[in-house]
């Protein structure tokens, strides 16, 4: 498990079939092995860049668990034990 916030990225990849690039994530806490990439046209849909996520990353999936609030970054990291 990981808490992160993500960006829009530009290369090495390639643009969804609705132009739209993925967006990777910049790992808050815990630990993530590769990257974990959210498709452009979904992440515009129901996800924002300003706003944190406890994230896991199962097969090379990245999977979204809940939205954590600034306030709760450091307490929800503690309590699950994830380094920062």
């Amino acid at each position: 498990m990981f808490i992160a916030n993500f960006k829009q990225t530009n290369s090495p990849y390639k643009a969804d079939k609705n132009n739209n690039m993925p967006y990777t994530a910049s790992v808050f806490a815990g630990e993530l092995n590769g990257q974990a990439i959210i498709n452009g046209t979904i992440f515009k849909k129901n996800l924002s860049t300003v706003a944190y996520y406890l994230c896991t990353n199962k097969n090379g999936r990245t999977e979204i668990i809940s939205e954590i609030s600034v306030g709760e970054l450091r307490i929800v990291a503690e309590q699950l034990g994830l380094r920062y």
